[in-house]
């Protein structure tokens, strides 16, 4: 059996607005992706990048223009499939006039599971999200953290195999943030597959096994974070007792960067690129010097997302 749980080959969609339907968006060109079973995939881009889109294209909400996707082995828009998939959209509307436990209820019986079974999932979906206090209390007293989680719950409520998350902390505090993180670490430890489209990069970089950078409808990069993390090809290296001879050669190379340390004055940071990684070891071993250790330098996430982002303008 394929672990491949999300498949899609140029997968294109283009939207026709106007009062004489004579302009063209083209939202999303040509998506090819893999998602993995167990994987957390986060899809980031800048707002009106494609991310809905995408989403709503592997749920079938919309129909493709061009290309073709597979959905936990069937085709996009098979209602066997949906039956597995939870969704989480942007904005959740939930009936507030309805307790936490009667709207899982409710959603429970939609998909036509027993009344028993129903008592058994929703304790627990209500214990993992954090609300098993708050489970006979109106939703429309919830903060919006509260109501956040709520609507992820509502996602649990059939066991899904694929999580759909679209702007899943958008407008949360901090605090709620990192609630809805630690649930989706959960979630993760249990085997489930999540798909997760944001613009928060910090959240992507603290769940996430890979990313794609999603501009202009176009997938610019895709990767594992560690890879793409270490894409910058600069080396850091800490020595200790650098004499003057060999600080002086290291000087003479333009691409190096020699850094003493303020509190440790025998100490020293060498930054170079990694082509110049052996003559450098070299020059420092020459001196008697100490190696420390010997690092690659890593981008940030945010980095990586603005350099994109801004090369595709």
């Amino acid at each position: 059996m394929s672990n491949i749980v999300i498949k899609t080959v140029g997968l294109t969609k283009e939207y026709v607005i106007g009062m004489q339907k004579k302009t063209k968006i083209l939202a999303l060109d040509h998506l090819d992706i893999e998602i993995n079973k167990g994987e957390t995939f986060g899809l980031l881009g800048p707002n009106g990048s494609g991310k809905t889109t995408t989403l709503k294209l592997l749920l079938g909400f919309i129909s493709p223009n061009e290309g073709q996707g597979q959905i936990l082995g069937k085709q996009l828009g098979n209602i066997e499939a949906k039956n597995r998939i939870g969704y989480l959209s942007e904005v959740s509307y939930l009936y507030n006039y309805l307790t936490a436990w009667e709207l899982l209820d409710f959603c429970g019986s939609l998909f036509g599971i027993s009344s028993i079974e129903r008592r058994r999932r929703i304790g627990k979906i209500l214990d993992l999200v954090g609300l098993a206090g708050k489970a006979h209390v109106r939703l429309s007293s919830y903060s919006k953290g509260m109501l956040q989680r709520a609507a992820l719950a509502q996602t649990l409520v059939n066991d899904p195999d694929l999580l759909l998350l679209d702007e899943p902390t958008s407008g949360l505090d901090p605090i709620g943030q990192r609630e809805m993180r630690d649930v989706f670490l959960k979630l993760k430890d249990q085997g489930k597959t999540l798909f997760l489209c944001s613009h928060l990069l910090s959240e992507a970089e603290l769940i996430c096994d890979r990313i794609g950078i999603l501009h202009k409808g176009t997938l610019k990069k895709i990767g594992k974070l560690d890879d793409l993390l270490t894409m910058k090809h600069s080396v850091k290296v800490r020595a200790m007792n650098i004499d003057k001879e060999t600080h002086s050669k290291l000087s003479k190379i333009p691409e190096i960067s020699v850094v003493g340390n303020e509190s440790d004055k025998s100490a020293f940071e060498i930054s170079f690129n990694e082509n110049l990684v052996n003559d450098v070891i070299d020059i420092v071993r020459s001196g008697n010097s100490q190696i420390l250790s010997v690092m690659p330098v890593k981008m940030s996430l945010e980095e990586i997302f603005v350099e994109t982002v801004e090369s595709g303008e």
